[in-house]
């Protein structure tokens, strides 16, 4: 597949403000309907790591990209809850009524918003090394991380310099340095448990992400560090989480926080692995979940 062809969506629909979404679709396409919502930054491009797990376990996942990602059209005053009348347009659009939510890092968020304001379109939920609250325990996350939260709770110019920045490196560093920035793992790890080149999907999904600019990961990062206007309490469809002890990206003290506070919701701690190896490594157990 050339680099043009792999950047390209499946199609995109007009919502009902006249904004476009774009997505891309993977596994079975008359399958149990999934949303995926991808990371920050990250971007529908990266949902091709569960394509041939879908397709085995029937699962039609749709992957979007999110307001100013990639190939949709920007919403710089959207709010999480926002993202739950954006996923429902496009179920809409596609002819779909209840649908499941496989959350990834930063799209964990955007998914519980989703199962919170439209529980009435929600059958499950499966979060995969999922940001957490602002008010969940921290513990276990890095220094850098730390401080990119921090500086995103009291700065909206520096957050966007410090995107800015990382940008910057993405379109720099091979895909080596880039699996890196999310594990501790080598590449050689993760190409010997995909079905295809885990390195060129990990660089492709992050240029992808920032093909608009750095806005849009810059303002999600802000949202997730404040209220994130919704009451968990409302996202009542049962919820499996997956992380990994290792993660410092988003620690694992924050998903248990999330599965005592959700009303149905079940945390397997991994003790072997961190934020990107538990997407790779429980990648077909998340799809199984959603397709039972």
């Amino acid at each position: 597949m050339t680099r043009d062809a792999l950047h390209e969506p499946d199609d995109s629909v007009a919502l009902p403000d006249g904004r476009s979404l774009a997505y891309a679709e993977y596994g079975a396409s008359d399958g149990t309907p999934v949303l995926y919502c991808h990371g920050t930054p990250g971007s529908r491009l990266l949902a091709a790591v569960f394509d041939d797990a879908a397709e085995r376990r029937g699962v039609r996942l749709v992957a979007p990209d999110r307001p100013g990602v990639g190939r949709s059209d920007p919403d710089p005053d959207r709010t999480l809850g926002d993202w739950g009348a954006d996923a429902a347009a496009l179920a809409d659009a596609l002819g779909v009524d209840e649908f499941g939510l496989l959350g990834f890092s930063g799209g964990g968020p955007h998914a519980l918003a989703v199962a919170a304001r439209r529980p009435d379109r929600v059958a499950r939920v499966a979060l995969v090394s999922t940001v957490a609250p602002p008010d969940a325990p921290s513990e276990g996350v890095s220094g850098m991380n730390r401080a990119v939260n921090a500086v995103a709770r009291r700065s909206a110019l520096l957050t966007g310099a410090l995107f800015r920045l990382q940008s910057f490196a993405v379109e720099r560093s091979d895909p080596e340095a880039l699996v890196g920035q999310f594990s501790d793992r080598p590449l050689s790890a993760f190409e010997a448990r995909t079905e295809r080149p885990f390195g060129p999907l990990v660089a492709a999904n992050l240029q992808e992400a920032y093909r608009q600019g750095t806005a849009a990961a810059a303002r999600e990062t802000r949202l997730f560090v404040r209220d994130w206007g919704f009451d968990l309490a409302d996202a009542a469809a049962p919820v499996r989480l997956w992380h990994g002890a290792g993660d410092t990206n988003a620690p694992l003290s924050g998903a248990a926080y999330l599965a005592d506070e959700l009303p149905d919701a079940e945390l397997t701690r991994l003790p072997d692995d961190d934020h990107l190896s538990t997407l790779v490594e429980r990648r077909a157990a998340a799809v199984e979940w959603l397709a039972d």
